[in-house]
């Protein structure tokens, strides 16, 4: 399985791609929704986890372009910013995670992802 980190924070992109990695899975890197959507449109992957505050793109916008596209519902949506109007949803996130995300909740929805992939 490809998983894309779309997050500004380098900290946070490299934990959840060593993660990722650790499970015996492929994980894309992109600090900013601009550079994420280039490279996710040419190839998507099987799952994106896709943070809502970054520079240039942010996630809120690349969600409605991922949802134009069809891709939306392989994302996981993490963030420290509240969706209380559920935002997220109505734009066919899979899931909205709450920052810190643990990864006991975050790896169930990328496994489930790699399962609706599969032929």
């Amino acid at each position: 399985m490809r998983v894309a980190i779309v997050d500004d924070d380098p900290q946070v992109r490299q934990a959840l791609a060593r993660l990722v990695e650790r499970e015996g899975h492929q994980a894309e890197v992109y600090s900013d929704g601009e550079a994420a959507l280039a490279a996710i449109l040419r190839v998507p992957p099987e799952a994106i986890v896709l943070d809502l505050s970054m520079p240039r793109l942010n996630g809120w916008n690349a969600l409605q372009v991922l949802q134009q596209h069809g891709l939306a519902g392989r994302t996981v949506v993490c963030s420290g910013q509240p969706d209380p109007t559920g935002f997220t949803a109505r734009y066919g996130a899979r899931r909205y995670l709450y920052k810190p995300v643990r990864w006991a909740d975050l790896w169930p929805e990328l496994q489930a992802l790699a399962a609706e992939a599969r032929p």
